[in-house]
């Protein structure tokens, strides 16, 4: 794994004053009017586990990059809607609709204007850049990886650092994780590292899709403490039930890191999606979002959409501005 330079990881800390007046997204009262409760998506708050205590809670959201956006083959939405300056502050809307503490987001490649919005409310951020973005040969900027925290709540340990997995020479792949670690208000250490892994179908994607896991999984090991708090994240592109999952996991190898998976509630008509989306292909539906933690207790979390919700012509839409749905997440302390 090859650790990006610090010098291209953009870093914010929080100076409300200055960074609400660059290139801020424009939120209007009538989008947050429609942002109460859990956004433009009507979904169910499911207690996990009675836990008392503060609660921390994450939302982990690809937010689809623009130039992929209009370029992704989602044929039932709006050319219009598929455009940033219509995204962008519906995905403000989403992200301060959930109140969360921590925002890792994917697929990001208007980092300064969220970071502007989100100042405004309290958020510090980092970025790292995707090496061979395919967003910039659609025009469009480089997308990568964003984690946002809430500085009330959480203070920084150090500058966050973006790392490259690597393939079987050495060489650094365009997928990357973003990890920080930061101390809890009450004191305690916690390490948050977000992630997009290797898309698309086929056996050498899953090999990558593996061997970037198993990369991922020694990273954590390596910069957590032992019986640290850690938080895993991100767009996987494979189910909880495959060979990437299970290493993270330590299914297929003996680690010092116990993670679980946080398994998101299904809708009240059985859907269990985080994308959904209709293609020239056909229908996507499918759950390769997820969230993984280590001493930390999941106490709730938002359940699925229905499919109603989403409507008929899945995702993006003109009311929702991804294929893909945040999955948020309620944690106390073990």
């Amino acid at each position: 794994m090859l650790s990006h330079p610090l010098a291209a990881l953009l870093l914010s800390q929080g100076a409300p004053g200055a960074q609400s007046r660059r290139g801020r997204l424009a939120v209007s009262r009538k989008t947050m009017a429609g942002a109460l409760g859990c956004g433009a998506l009507a979904r169910r708050l499911v207690a996990l586990s009675g836990s008392p205590g503060k609660r921390l809670r994450l939302l982990s959201w690809n937010v689809l990059a623009d130039g992929l956006a209009q370029n992704g083959g989602f044929l039932r939405c709006p050319s219009a809607a598929l455009e940033w300056a219509h995204r962008g502050p519906l995905i403000v809307r989403e992200l301060l609709a959930a109140d969360a503490d921590i925002l890792c987001l994917q697929e990001v490649n208007h980092f300064h204007e969220l970071e502007a919005s989100l100042a405004t409310h309290g958020f510090a951020g980092a970025f790292q850049e995707k090496r061979n973005s395919p967003c910039v040969g659609l025009g469009a900027p480089a997308d990568g990886l964003a984690l946002f925290w809430r500085t009330s709540r959480l203070t920084l340990q150090g500058p966050p650092q973006g790392v490259f997995f690597t393939d079987s020479r050495g060489e650094a792949l365009s997928q990357c994780a973003l990890l920080a670690h930061f101390q809890e208000c009450e004191g305690r250490p916690l390490l948050v590292a977000t992630t997009h892994l290797k898309a698309k179908a086929g056996e050498e994607c899953a090999a990558i899709r593996l061997a970037e896991a198993r990369q991922l999984r020694a990273l954590l090991e390596a910069r957590s403490a032992p019986g640290a708090a850690v938080l895993c994240c991100g767009d996987f592109n494979t189910v909880l039930d495959s060979d990437p999952l299970r290493a993270l996991l330590g299914m297929d190898a003996p680690s010092s890191l116990r993670l679980s998976a946080v398994v998101c509630p299904p809708a009240v008509d059985g859907a269990a999606y985080t994308t959904f989306k209709v293609r020239e292909a056909g229908v996507k539906e499918a759950a390769i979002d997820h969230v993984l933690a280590a001493a930390l207790r999941p106490v709730a979390a938002w359940a699925a959409p229905t499919r109603a919700a989403a409507g008929p012509d899945a995702l993006p839409s003109n009311a929702f501005p991804s294929d893909h749905v945040p999955q948020v997440v309620d944690f106390s302390f073990d």
